[in-house]
């Protein structure tokens, strides 16, 4: 056994690995959430730096400029958090969020191949089938059983489940 599949071992093995199942409903919600994270996170820099520039407001802020066009700091700092307070905001952090989580056992130097390979997996499995991934020190169905408890931890993370009592 190799050293990221000792690992993986103790965070998965030790449990049922069934736990991290989630409803077809549940779990195609959170693929799709994954699959709008770059468009999310363009959104996001946009709205920002429309605020950072004094442009306008992202839509739904309502928020209204001083006659000059310029607006105050306390008001671009309000505008900043209304903005990461945005719904899309929240699901974009979560998938942060959760990758991190999936990934935090791994060692440094992996952590961000797992990682990547976890996203792309989400984004287009048939693009991107295990093989192509290349992940380093993972056998197939430990790489699934992380991608489904990324996908829970996703789902947790949202407050689209509850937990088991």
């Amino acid at each position: 056994m190799r050293k990221g599949e000792r690992q993986l071992s103790r965070v998965f093995l030790e449990e049922n690995p069934m736990i991290y199942d989630l409803p077809i409903p549940i779990r195609n919600q959170c693929i799709w959430i994954v699959r709008s994270y770059e468009e999310r996170m363009r959104e996001y820099k946009a709205a920002r730096k429309r605020i950072l520039d004094g442009r306008g407001s992202p839509s739904g802020l309502g928020v209204k400029t001083t006659p000059s066009g310029r607006r105050s700091t306390e008001e671009a700092t309000a505008l900043l958090a209304a903005v990461d307070q945005m719904p899309a905001v929240r699901q974009m952090r979560a998938v942060d969020a959760a990758l991190d989580l999936a990934a935090e056992s791994f060692p440094l130097d992996m952590r961000n191949k797992v990682r990547s390979a976890l996203f792309l997996s989400c984004q287009d499995g048939k693009k991107y089938p295990f093989e192509r991934l290349n992940v380093p020190a993972m056998s197939k169905s430990s790489f699934f059983r992380l991608r489904r408890y990324m996908l829970y931890q996703l789902a947790d993370n949202l407050g689209l489940i509850f937990p088991k009592s």
